[in-house]
């Protein structure tokens, strides 16, 4: 069977964010061919590689629920989303889930993300960025960003870690999704660390249960949309989403007080 490379953009809301996750799609039986932009992966029953320990990379401090909680990494607050602006509205329930996005490549700061959410009327809490600086743009606690479906967005808060272009200097693994064996690129450490300092302080100041959704990698069943509480990925919530791939969902459900559902 003829492989087909596909770029899977890591998209929120309805509208697509950029380049940021690179997939070979391979249909059920087919056999995998390396694509030329990417590196030939294990095969998906390899097992993963060392954990990334977290690191400290920057002193800063994040706000939530109107508190500054210090994180041991830079932060930026200097791009803001407010209520009341297109996609931004008064948070009115309980914070009990966090969804982890993958989005577009250049430029390699929070800058570009921002602007593209700014135009499409979307917004979400936190920025990741490629040098994993963590720009704040929203309180959680106080404020309702527009990056997944309505219904989780009214309980949730949203993290979009910035990829790059056709996955320029990142590794890639293999993973089943929706019955498909694909290739992802992965985070780079300071991502990792950037992505663990935020959900352990979400999750302190929100009193949400430090539990990850795991596979199936596909949208989480009806009778658990509504009541799971903990991190979810982009890919669980909204049908034909990539983002954030399994193994940042994975590594984080891995570390120590941390588990998978």
């Amino acid at each position: 069977m003829k492989k087909e490379d596909l770029i899977l953009p890591a998209a929120v809301g309805a509208g697509v964010l950029g380049l940021g996750l690179l997939v070979s799609r391979i249909g059920r039986g087919g056999s995998k061919e390396p694509s030329p932009s990417t590196p030939p992966s294990p095969s998906p029953s390899a097992s993963p590689p060392p954990m990334v320990p977290p690191v400290t990379t920057g002193a800063g401090a994040i706000v939530l629920n109107g508190r500054r909680v210090a994180v041991p990494v830079p932060v930026n607050h200097s791009l803001q989303f407010r209520v009341g602006e297109p996609g931004v509205s008064a948070r009115t329930r309980r914070v009990s889930l966090g969804v982890i996005h993958w989005s577009g490549g250049e430029p390699s700061d929070g800058s570009g993300v921002y602007r593209t959410l700014r135009e499409r009327g979307l917004a979400v809490h936190f920025i990741i960025d490629r040098q994993g600086t963590l720009w704040q743009c929203a309180d959680p606690g106080t404020t309702v960003g527009s990056d997944a479906s309505s219904v989780y967005n009214r309980r949730s808060w949203g993290v979009e870690v910035v990829g790059s272009v056709r996955g320029r200097g990142r590794t890639t693994y293999p993973m089943i999704l929706r019955g498909e064996e694909v290739t992802a690129f992965d985070f780079f450490p300071v991502q990792y660390t950037a992505l663990f300092a935020l959900a352990d302080a979400c999750s302190g100041a929100f009193d949400i249960p430090r539990v990850v959704a795991g596979p199936p990698w596909q949208r989480l069943p009806l009778d658990v949309r509504n009541n799971f509480e903990g991190v979810v990925g982009h890919l669980h919530i909204s049908p034909q989403k990539p983002d954030p791939g399994s193994r940042p969902l994975e590594r984080l459900a891995a570390r120590p007080g941390w588990r998978q559902r």
